[in-house]
């Protein structure tokens, strides 16, 4: 039965699908006579059979036309693909990247923090305490610069909190605790910071250990009392390097007895100098940095946000410039109480350094 179809019929000889009727080639007589004429008319060529024979030969030369376009260029249209996906989050990057960049900004502009250490203890709770050391830190981070401060303890000057009364600088935390120590110095230096750093005996302390120590040269040969009191517990040797631990920082910067307020003020630079450098040390932020923040707890009070911190930090990484500026002035006597009168000129030298 070579080039015949086959005819697929119903029960009542109705045929079935007749859109697939060029496929077969045997034909199937129909269920019953009355469905012949329906099937000779199958069997003869219908207008779709040649439409669908086109149809198959059009796809077949677009899918050879596209092997022929894309034969060895699968891989750039799939670059393509994946760089327009990467289009569609180009913004949101874009968007945080500007944030990232004015937050680096705005952090690192100049600004001032004054640190004062309370001589406070463990020994000494029966007092109000007062600023046994007050420096100023002027941050210049986009200048890689850091200007240190120190005002002698027994500064004359006025006390706003008091009433506008002139008394000693370092007697201003007694009347008014960190705030009117903190009004004092801005007037004192014509400056406007809000930023602190408070600590005491223990905070320097659990600082200096949790950082490792702090490698000096010593500046005079004396003998100190330690952190509870106990005298001449603690020696150095005028020229010798020394990695400093926590009770021997602490007797290094109060020693005053044998050579004045001065070279007290000197050492207290020279600690202040050696954190620094030791602080945007990287192997220290990696490995010690936590540790140090976890030591210190309450021991150390701030207002200084952490993100200015880590913002301003990078900018010291390399080569920073730190400068130690002491106020001069003569020590003088007023009704028997020993104070020291600052100069003016040297007083407003200090002011331009730290803003």
């Amino acid at each position: 039965m070579s080039g015949q179809k086959i005819i697929y019929v119903d029960e009542n000889g109705q045929p079935i699908d007749p859109s697939q009727l060029h496929l077969y080639d045997i034909v199937v007589p129909p269920a019953n006579e009355q469905a012949q004429p329906a099937v000779d008319a199958l069997q003869q060529p219908t207008i779709a059979e040649p439409q669908l024979k086109r149809q198959a030969q059009k796809r077949k030369r677009r899918f050879k036309l596209f092997r022929k376009r894309t034969k060895g260029k699968v891989g750039q249209v799939a670059a393509r693909s994946k760089k327009k996906r990467r289009l569609k989050w180009k913004p949101f990057f874009v968007i945080a990247f500007c944030l990232l960049v004015g937050l680096f900004v705005w952090n690192a502009r100049n600004f001032q923090v004054v640190v004062m250490g309370v001589d406070t203890s463990e020994v000494r709770t029966d007092t109000n305490g007062r600023t046994d050391s007050l420096i100023v830190v002027g941050m210049k981070p986009v200048q890689r610069q850091a200007a240190l401060v120190s005002i002698p303890r027994d500064t004359y000057t006025t006390i706003p909190c008091e009433g506008g009364q002139q008394d000693k600088i370092n007697h201003a935390y007694a009347y008014g605790g960190t705030a009117c120590t903190l009004e004092t110095v801005n007037q004192f230096l014509a400056i406007d910071t809000q930023y602190y750093l408070k600590t005491n005996f223990e905070g320097v302390l659990a600082f200096v250990e949790a950082l490792g120590g702090l490698p000096v040269t010593v500046q005079g040969t004396f003998c100190e009392q330690d952190s509870q009191d106990n005298p001449d517990a603690i020696c150095f040797t005028e020229g010798e390097q020394r990695v400093l631990n926590g009770e021997e920082a602490l007797a290094y910067a109060r020693h005053r007895k044998s050579d004045g307020d001065q070279m007290r003020q000197q050492r207290q630079q020279q600690l202040i100098t050696a954190t620094i450098k030791q602080l945007v040390k990287p192997q220290v932020v990696l490995t010690k940095l936590p540790a140090v923040f976890g030591a210190i707890g309450n021991m150390v009070e701030t207002n200084v946000p952490l993100t200015k911190l880590v913002f301003a930090a990078p900018w010291f990484l390399i080569a920073p410039k730190i400068e130690a500026i002491q106020i001069a002035g003569e020590d003088t006597t007023i009704d028997g109480v020993w104070y020291f009168i600052p100069e003016e000129a040297s007083v407003q030298a200090a002011s331009a350094a730290v803003v």
